[in-house]
């Protein structure tokens, strides 16, 4: 079998099967999946928030408004901020 083939059948099988597993699991099992959005979209930010910025105290100072006030536009604000005063001082 051509190795393209057997890899469009493996992402639609990783789709189907994650698509799917809700269904099959007790609705007590179910409340872990509430989490997964945010700990992939902190999984893909976090690397390009070091990687871009090259400063970490910055992404520290957004991680720590976003937790505590759980507002996304002044955790951006703040990250913002934060971000021009280290430039503006370093």
């Amino acid at each position: 079998m051509d190795w393209k083939l057997m890899l469009i059948l493996g992402m639609a099988a990783a789709t189907y099967l994650t698509r799917v597993t809700p269904f099959f699991i007790r609705i007590r099992e179910y409340r872990f999946l509430k989490y997964v959005p945010a700990s992939v979209f902190s999984s893909l930010v976090f690397p390009d928030i070091v990687r871009s910025t090259d400063n970490l105290i910055a992404g520290i100072v957004v991680f720590a408004v976003a937790w505590k006030n759980r507002d996304l536009m002044l955790a951006f604000l703040a990250g913002i901020s934060a971000l021009y005063i280290l430039r503006s001082v370093f």
